[in-house]
């Protein structure tokens, strides 16, 4: 009988993150650690510091309170965690996006996101600064936003 051997393989991987939250936690990603990231994803955020009129704290100050204070031990289905959440947050359409992230095993609810994590680095998620932080990551990067997208702007961030 021959011998067998095992070779295990280990790829870099293409890291994505959609918005404030995820994107800012995949830029960082490749910031710190450039060397376990083959490409960069970032959709419908900017490596910007946000300023000014563009500013989202208080609404995503709203989604993330609306988040920690869902009382999760009485949500057993997706159903009940919207109309648990409608006190907290009015707007069905953030709402919806929001409930997302709520997964539901066995009866038992729980966030996808490490909402205190979120909340309690909040300054520095929302005031990233990429130019001043001196770190550079030099892989692949793809910025992808639409054109009504108020997260990110040429005119204010400058080429991606």
């Amino acid at each position: 009988m021959g011998s067998r051997e095992t070779v295990s393989v280990w790829h870099a991987p293409v890291i994505n993150g959609f918005c404030i939250c995820a994107g800012r936690a995949v830029m960082t990603t490749a910031l710190k650690h450039p060397d376990i990231v083959a490409k960069l994803m970032v959709v419908d955020m900017s490596p910007a510091s946000f300023t000014g009129a563009v500013e989202p704290s208080s609404e995503l100050l709203a989604v993330g309170n609306a988040m920690l204070h869902l009382p999760l031990a009485r949500v057993t289905t997706r159903q009940e965690g919207n109309e648990e959440m409608k006190a907290l947050l009015a707007n069905e359409g953030i709402r919806q996006w929001v409930l997302q992230n709520l997964v539901v095993r066995d009866g038992k609810a729980s966030w996808r996101l490490n909402i205190d994590g979120m909340m309690r680095n909040f300054d520095s998620v929302l005031h990233f600064d990429v130019e001043h932080c001196g770190l550079q990551y030099n892989g692949p990067t793809t910025f992808l936003h639409g054109t009504k997208s108020d997260r990110v702007s040429e005119a204010r961030d400058g080429p991606l």
